[in-house]
């Protein structure tokens, strides 16, 4: 099989290993390459041989290892067949071929047939010898002719083309390769194959040009929208010139024209050849505008957070626009402006019909070329309505310093104007998808100084606090702040909504939603995640402290969902504030229970773990005999509501004391708990506190170890009286009385556990997760942790344990009601 070799800076070496020895290795390249060919008819000394159906495609050099120079490959090739003079005897092939661990070089016949027709050419040398004479007169003959027309594919990095050249040149169907065309849902993929094909041949400095805002998938959009190799659309700021790159480095010269440069190929243009041979340029010129308006999509992951490259699907652009109109009313677009100031490629605006008042600028000179492309191809826009500008960093209008110096805003006249006037503000509507990047999630200084380091940040930062690291309210706190009357209409997450750490944004961004709704944000390109994406409208000439809004929620076709209330959470408790009343770290632990943070964000990692755990910089706090009720229904209410993308910003809180009398839901809690397979004691960790069955109710005949929770549950292990941080509660003792739901689970629990029993070499100390792992195993993760498997092969076990975790969904739906009714969510 092929392997990979790798230096010790990881760079790619050989496609096969460098000591295979030849034979083997066109054996493999018969095998991977040229299945289905004849290889069989060898003539003379020749190394390989393709060929199908009585036609010669192919004679080639074979070398071991890694062969530098593939031109002295091809000249050995050539001394080899004009000393045998086989062509002569033979149809000459159509291609002389030469390869080795790393590449294959093809080049036509007809290209160098001419060498054979010297008189005074000595060709009774030994062919590989290549320091000969007649090898060297030879190689300076045929240098150029094979620099020039030479084909050579890395097995590598070009497999894709040398498929596609095999199948288009060695053809076996009597037809030629038909080439792919290039649409609106393939052009991703292949540009991702352009990067590992073509990227690495051009001469670029790409950090130089990252710094303009210029990076490879600009020059992938120039390849692709070219036709005869030149770029059709002259206003992208990369253009393919034949041979060459121009490109628009946005500095102005003389007579206010931009500056150019110019960037070559470092390998002749041999891979962009190679590489789009396989497609068809252009795209048909309905999916142009597609592409050009979507090219936000090909941008480096960690730019496309810093610069908010959050492509809206048009599915949410055109509701968007319908709550704007509910709000503005029907007519909206004629009687309010509208600018987008975070607008990419300008797709937001995409349906906006009075082109009069569209406004679009975005961060990135390449992409308001874009968008320029896209005015020019119909796109509903002014081009002198689309420009260049930052919006946090920037200044909004034209001003004089102290010092008497005029500072030009970017922006144009007539929308400064507007920002000017306080009564055309209120007609002014911001409508943006802002980035959504965030700072440093310890510091909150900013992630390779993506929000520490803005005019915003420093102009504002006070009033925003711990909310500033978010680059999406540094931009709402701009247009409030130096914009103010104006409409809001934006996308962004819901932590300006809800978290508790964006209280500060909230005392100063005084303002309530107009409309709302929320959708999944894994809906929108280049988002991941299961959490909301709201959409808002606000009027910033009402003032309003935001405490709740009823939205409507769209599921990702974009139906109708049942309401939802999303609440501030000002001045309320959260549940790890209400476990401060009955932590109590200084008794005896029977478990250490995982908190971390008060959201269902963090659902996952509530859990069990073992006694007096080493604390781990999460929320964490000892189960003993005093709190286990209470840290029961903690675990309890954080798993028995479904973690899903709509409720995943909602914070559990401090309940009401209701929750003190209601007995059946304490001991629905405790059964839960138990048999949660969120429950990880081990027996392994020491005694097993978590026991829940006596020797009798098991069938066993020897003693368990541990008799704490049979005990609890009977009253035996009960304190009398327990304190909490108000008074001291007097607690009955008499044995805990479950509903029939937790009986339920008790009684398939049971079944389980006495089946477990039944095993040989059943260890007594078991706890649930060890009687998990004891029949369904385990196995080593991509990351190289031993995890348990899913499923097991015994298949009593398998219906017992699915019979108990019906039993257990069965109580979780039960307590689901009472989480709300006792206010640990709202």
């Amino acid at each position: 099989m092929k392997k990979l070799f790798r230096n010790k800076d990881n760079l790619l070496m050989a496609y096969y290993s460098k000591t295979i020895q030849e034979e083997e290795l066109k054996n493999k390249v018969r095998e991977e390459w040229f299945a289905g060919y004849d290889n069989t008819d060898i003539p003379g000394k020749v190394d390989f041989y393709v060929g199908y159906n009585g036609t010669t495609y192919l004679w080639a050099e074979a070398k071991r290892g890694v062969k530098r120079n593939i031109y002295e490959q091809f000249v050995q090739l050539i001394l080899t067949i004009g000393k045998d003079r086989r062509f002569t005897e033979l149809d000459a092939p159509d291609y002389l071929g030469s390869f080795d661990a790393e590449k294959i070089g093809f080049v036509h016949f007809d290209e160098v047939s001419g060498v054979f027709e010297q008189n005074d050419f000595n060709w009774n040398v030994v062919p590989s010898d290549h320091t000969s004479k007649e090898f060297n007169q030879l190689y300076n003959m045929v240098h150029d002719t094979l620099k020039t027309h030479v084909f050579v594919f890395n097995f590598e990095k070009q497999a894709d083309s040398l498929r596609f050249f095999i199948k288009d040149k060695f053809s076996t169907t009597g037809r030629r390769a038909s080439k792919t065309s290039v649409n609106k849902n393939n052009f991703p993929h292949i540009y991702r194959r352009w990067l590992k094909e073509v990227k690495g041949s051009l001469a670029v400095e790409w950090e130089d040009l990252a710094e303009i805002g210029i990076y490879d998938c600009h020059f992938f959009l120039a390849d692709l929208m070219s036709q005869d190799n030149s770029t059709l659309q002259e206003n992208l700021s990369v253009l393919l010139k034949k041979d060459h790159y121009k490109v628009n480095t946005g500095k102005v010269q003389g007579n206010n024209t931009y500056l150019f440069a110019n960037f070559d190929f470092n390998d002749g243009q041999m891979a962009h050849k190679l590489f789009w041979q396989r497609y068809k340029r252009p795209p048909r010129s309905e999916y142009r505008d597609y592409i050009l308006e979507h090219a936000d999509r090909l941008r480096p992951q960690d730019i496309r957070e810093r610069h908010g490259s959050y492509f809206t699907p048009m599915i949410w652009v055109e509701k968007s626009q319908e709550y704007i109109a509910r709000v503005l009313g029907e007519n909206w677009q004629d009687d309010y402006v509208v600018w987008d100031c975070a607008a990419g490629t300008g797709n937001l605006l995409t349906g906006l019909t009075n082109r009069y008042n569209l406004w679009a600028s975005t961060l990135e000179q390449a992409d308001v070329d874009t968008m320029k492309e896209r005015v020019s191809n119909g796109a509903n826009l002014f081009g002198n309505h689309v420009f260049q500008f930052d919006f946090l960093n920037d200044p909004l209008v034209d001003y004089t310093t102290k010092e008497g110096v005029f500072v030009k805003s970017k922006i144009p006249h007539e929308l400064q104007n507007i920002i000017n006037s306080p009564e055309r503000r209120k007609k002014l509507v911001l409508y943006i998808n802002p980035p959504y990047a965030e700072g440093d999630n310890r510091s909150g200084k900013g992630r390779s100084g993506v929000a520490a380091n803005t005019a915003v940040a420093k102009n504002f930062g006070s009033s925003m606090g711990y909310a500033k690291r978010e680059l999406y309210i540094q931009f709402l706190t701009r247009i409030y702040r130096e914009i103010p009357g104006a409409i809001i209409a934006d996308f962004s997450t819901l932590k300006n909504l809800q978290a508790p750490k964006f209280a500060d944004f909230r005392k100063m961004f005084c303002l309530t939603p107009k409309a709302m709704f929320i959708v999944p944000a894994d809906t929108f390109d280049n988002v991941k995640g299961s959490f909301p994406i709201g959409f808002k409208v606000w009027k910033t000439t009402d003032i309003e402290p935001f405490n709740g809004i009823v939205s409507d929620v769209y599921d990702s076709k974009g139906e109708l969902l049942p309401q939802k209330q999303i609440v501030s959470y000002e001045g309320l408790r959260f549940i790890n504030d209400w476990t401060l009343s009955f932590i109590d770290d200084s008794q005896e632990s029977i478990a250490t229970i995982i908190g971390i943070a008060n959201d269902f964000q963090n659902q996952r990692t509530v859990r069990i773990e073992r006694p007096n755990r080493p604390w781990n910089h999460q929320y964490q706090w000892q189960i003993t005999e005093f709190n286990i009720i209470e840290s029961c229904i903690y675990l309890a209410v954080r798993l028995v509501e479904e973690a899903t993308w709509e409720n995943d910003r909602d914070q559990f809180l401090y309940p009401y004391d209701t929750w003190r009398t209601d007995n059946e839901f304490k001991t629905d809690c405790l059964a839960y708990t138990i048999f949660s397979n969120k429950n990880n004691i081990r027996s392994s960790d020491g005694p097993n506190h978590w026991q829940p069955f006596t020797e009798t109710e098991l069938g066993i005949t020897d003693e368990l170890p541990n008799h704490f929770l049979v005990d609890y549950i009977s009253g035996k292990r009960r304190p009398t009286i327990i304190q909490t941080e108000l008074f001291d509660i007097q607690q009955d003792c008499e044995p805990l009385r479950f509903s029939p739901e937790a009986q339920a689970v008790f009684d398939a629990g049971r079944e389980l556990w006495s089946y477990y029993y039944q095993q040989p070499n059943a260890d007594l100390n078991a706890s649930y997760y060890d009687i998990r792992k004891y029949f369904q195993g385990t196995k080593v993760d991509k990351k190289g942790k031993e995890v348990m498997n899913t499923t097991s092969e015994d298949g009593i076990y398998t219906k017992l344990y699915s019979v108990l975790r019906m039993a257990h969904r069965r109580l979780a739906e039960k307590i689901r009601p009472k989480v709300y009714e006792h206010g640990f969510l709202k």
